[in-house]
């Protein structure tokens, strides 16, 4: 998200009071109430803007701009979030330079990022409370290239803040914290590379984390497909099954909401991740054992089976 800087700055000063950066992380990981959070990248972001506008707003002095008053003095969570997103400053130049008007449009959105505070300490002490073992790292929003709400580095969770804004943005500004819950789910998970890296477990790990953050949040990030997944969902299945079993069967399916040829709306396998964790806790004995079985998610496969999803469509799962 962007920022205004004068409203922001005050209260990003307001916040960092409540902030316990620099702290070890292994003193911070089982705390809620002490897990860093920062919005600093996004009023270095503007700054950097701001900067550049005033020096006249070269297209061409724009990249060597964002790379030294942004990219150069950021965070770590910009460093983890640069690598496949924001790529480099000459590729964040020239998203800016796409549409200067999307971005200005975000920025008052993120004057309010800090009010959110309250809010996330909340939903970190319920998870807490639900799952004594939680871990949480450092929380850093940034700007990025409007390609990414966030994601969970192996040492924080990072919240792409351009990305949540008015009805014209890819992402309302009421799913913010829904996103901090679901990328908070998937720094728990613990699946292996060798039973986390295929199209099913993609597709479960997104779905948990979605199925975990509404639970946590009261909605999730993908509230937008949810009409047309219900009023699909034997024909989704089905479907499912049979992209299971292709080499490139994803693809219809995550990270899609480009490609002309996918099924239905962008990213219908969070739908299908999400319906099968609900079936898997709803036919579960014991209700905590198998939100401790979710929020792991060591073996996606077994979620899957013992969800019993397939017998809503006449088929059980073999």
């Amino acid at each position: 998200m962007s920022v205004s800087s004068r409203v922001f700055i005050s209260l990003l000063a307001l916040w960092l009071t409540t902030v316990t950066l620099g702290q070890p992380a292994t003193e911070l990981s089982r705390d809620p109430a002490r897990a860093p959070v920062s919005v600093s990248d996004v009023a270095l972001f503007w700054r950097a803007y701001d900067a550049w506008t005033e020096s006249g707003a070269a297209n061409d002095r724009l990249a060597a701009t964002l790379q030294t008053e942004y990219l150069d003095k950021a965070s770590e969570g910009v460093k983890d979030f640069t690598p496949n997103r924001i790529e480099s400053a000459a590729s964040l130049a020239a998203k800016i330079l796409e549409d200067r008007a999307y971005y200005e449009r975000a920025r008052p959105y993120a004057e309010k990022i800090a009010v959110l505070e309250p809010e996330i300490r909340t939903l970190y002490r319920r998870f807490r409370e639900w799952y004594p073992d939680a871990r949480f790292p450092a929380l850093y929003f940034v700007v990025g290239r409007r390609n990414s709400g966030g994601m969970s580095s192996p040492r924080a969770l990072i919240i792409g803040a351009e990305m949540f804004g008015d009805e014209k943005a890819r992402l309302r500004f009421d799913v913010m914290v829904p996103m901090v819950a679901h990328e908070l789910m998937h720094f728990q998970q613990q699946t292996s590379e060798e039973k986390g890296s295929g199209f099913l477990a993609s597709c479960i790990r997104e779905g948990s984390a979605d199925f975990l953050a509404e639970r946590l949040a009261g909605r999730h990030i993908n509230e937008s497909i949810k009409s047309y997944g219900d009023s699909h969902e034997r024909e989704l299945w089905e479907r499912f099954q049979v992209d299971l079993k292709r080499k490139d069967g994803h693809r219809g399916w995550l990270y899609n909401g480009r490609d002309p040829n996918r099924v239905g709306p962008p990213d219908l396998g969070y739908y299908m991740g999400y319906k099968i964790t609900q079936a898997f806790y709803q036919a579960a004995a014991d209700p905590a054992e198998a939100l401790r079985t979710i929020i792991e998610m060591r073996d996606p496969e077994v979620i899957l089976k013992e969800s019993r999803y397939a017998e809503r469509f006449g088929r059980p799962e073999k």
